[in-house]
């Protein structure tokens, strides 16, 4: 069973920057439908966004810019999720640990040194699938 890309969003920050990061990331999307939202301050670097998109790296949306220096990352992902009531699961992947306690358990901290590891992504596809990522590889026909 998928989970519903209209419910379920996965934001990521700057853990998929090389070819080996990628792959990972890329194959646990390959397991889940969710829509990706970025939320590192690389959203604010035109040549970051132009390298991510020419890698294959998509993403729906970016969670706003609060600007204001006693504000963690974390509100701003709540200020994306409050933009879209419709996400009713969603993950966290990122190196920055600002994140608000109610978000804790849908957080999952990435190494700045090691980016995504497929032991976070299969944490990750368990988290938004209730534990059921047995059966959510596609076939690669």
């Amino acid at each position: 069973m998928e989970t519903d890309a209209r419910q379920s969003s996965l934001t990521i920050s700057s853990l998929v920057s090389t070819a080996a990061r990628l792959q990972i990331y890329k194959a646990m999307l390959s397991r889940i439908s969710v829509t990706v939202v970025l939320s590192s301050t690389w959203r604010h670097w035109q040549p970051m966004l132009d390298h991510l998109k020419e890698n294959g790296v998509e993403f729906s949306h970016m969670t706003p810019s609060l600007r204001d220096p006693h504000l963690v990352r974390g509100h701003e992902i709540q200020a994306w999720l409050m933009e879209h009531p419709e996400v009713t699961k969603y993950a966290i992947l990122d190196d920055d640990t600002g994140m608000l306690e109610h978000q804790l358990p849908n957080f999952f901290q990435a190494m700045t040194e090691t980016g995504i590891t497929q032991e976070l992504a299969d944490r990750i596809v368990a988290h938004l699938t209730d534990g059921s990522s047995a059966s959510l590889t596609k076939d690669s026909a």
